[in-house]
């Protein structure tokens, strides 16, 4: 596997330098090649500032009293903002001048990683993506909009890259951005290319080493500058009173200041290259404290499923148990329901058997006394009481006013239970 350095900076954010549309010509370019430059994403940044803020500015303006609080075009309001720029960028590159892959190889790589940037961050629009491949090293410059979600003052939504990645679960730009790096260094792994740490003798610093070394580096400086300042060179006077150096003092002064600014030049990359090995150093602890974490979490998340999953399973057992008690007592209910059914016809039947019964006896009650009306029984019984009181005794009572009322009731009785059995029958002929 093949080592290389890698970096990820912040750029300028120069459109017209990524898309080479740019009047000046740089001299590091070589235009020869500008045809092998690539454009992976190239969007409108206008279209694309009423596509994120539209909506949220509608709903800012509708709430402002005042007319000098609305915001009329949001891409304007930044644009003139002191605060907030209207994108960033980021400038990513492989290895160096004399050491990088070829130029299919890190074509490729660069278009993964802005895939990869586009998916690991959401609050980031992608609006720029350029491979240079016509300078000394091809690099990429990934321009981006990022903004925040949910503010309650101002914009809904609205411009922060600090915002954005707080929101994304950052504490800060260099943690963020050491997140991009792992994302570079899994990609770059795919093309059999391992990241090469410069200065690996410097990974090991102290905080405090770190710290002394800054401020040698800084006396440094202060005493080329003091240098500058104090030249004991006097300039000679000229004919007409300007002041003028011989020829041989000018080249000693342009040498001394050629190397004194490429000093200074070099110091200040040293600056910067401690300045990223002390946020590494700082770093370096909650890196991996957070891995630590993050590998608890990841078991713990493990350990919520499978008791969810048991949970559920016990619950859907106890839930088929109480489903399957429940069909048992409905079916036994039912059969209850059809066996009471049938006692309830049955009992209908035989209290509409006792109701024609009831019907017949009260027929015959009604004919009895149809009978002892039309025999006159009543005007009878009534004599036979007269004779008793007057003292006459029963037995003298003539046996034929006897006969004659039961001959008469005894015909009367045995027509109706004709009459009575006919309609009896023809009940049971329409049952």
């Amino acid at each position: 596997m093949k080592k290389m350095s890698m970096s990820i900076t912040k750029g300028r954010g120069n459109q017209k330098h990524n898309t080479r549309t740019q009047t000046a010509k740089p001299q590091n370019v070589d235009f020869s090649r500008t045809e092998d430059n690539i454009t992976v994403i190239d969007e409108n940044i206008k279209d694309t500032y009423h596509e994120l803020f539209d909506s949220a500015l509608e709903k800012y303006n509708a709430k402002q009293k005042r007319k000098d609080r609305k915001i009329k075009d949001y891409y304007s309001h930044i644009a003139n903002s002191k605060k907030e720029k209207l994108f960033h960028e980021l400038v990513v590159q492989i290895g160096q001048k004399d050491s990088r892959p070829d130029q299919k190889q890190t074509n490729r790589i660069y278009e993964d990683f802005v895939n990869e940037f586009i998916i690991a961050n959401p609050q980031m629009k992608v609006i720029g993506a350029y491979v240079h491949n016509d300078e000394a090293t091809p690099h990429l410059h990934l321009d981006y909009i990022p903004y925040t979600k949910g503010n309650k003052r101002g914009l809904e939504t609205k411009i922060s890259n600090d915002g954005a990645i707080r929101q994304m679960g950052y504490r800060n730009w260099e943690e963020w951005k050491e997140e991009q790096f792992r994302t570079l260094e899994k990609i770059c792994e795919n093309y059999s290319i391992e990241r090469e740490h410069m200065n690996n003798t410097e990974r090991h610093r102290t905080v405090e080493g770190y710290k002394q070394e800054q401020r040698a580096i800084e006396a440094k400086l202060n005493e080329i500058s003091r240098e500058l300042e104090t030249s004991t060179r006097e300039p000679k006077k000229g004919l007409f009173g300007k002041e003028t150096i011989d020829y041989e003092t000018f080249r000693a002064l342009e040498q001394e200041n050629a190397l004194q600014k490429a000093q200074i030049f070099s110091l200040s990359n040293e600056i910067e290259k401690h300045e990223e090995k002390y946020q590494e150093l700082k770093n370096k602890p909650y890196r991996l404290k957070n891995k630590e974490l993050e590998q608890i979490n990841s078991e713990l998340e493990y350990k919520n499923r499978q008791e969810r999953k048991m949970r559920d399973y016990w619950i859907e057992k106890e839930v088929e148990k109480q489903v399957g008690e429940i069909q048992h007592e409905n079916s036994i209910l039912r059969q209850e329901s059809v066996r009471q059914g049938k006692e309830i016809e049955k009992l209908k039947a035989e209290n509409k058997k006792l109701k024609n019964e009831s019907i017949d006896q009260e027929a015959e009650k009604m004919f009895i006394y149809t009978v002892l009306d039309k025999l006159h029984v009543g005007n009878f019984v009534r004599k036979v009481v007269e004779l008793l009181k007057k003292g006459v005794h029963i037995d003298r009572i003539e046996e034929k006013q006897y006969e004659n009322v039961i001959d008469g009731a005894k015909s009367m009785f045995e027509e109706e239970r004709k009459q009575t059995r006919a309609r009896q029958r023809d009940r049971g002929i329409s049952r």
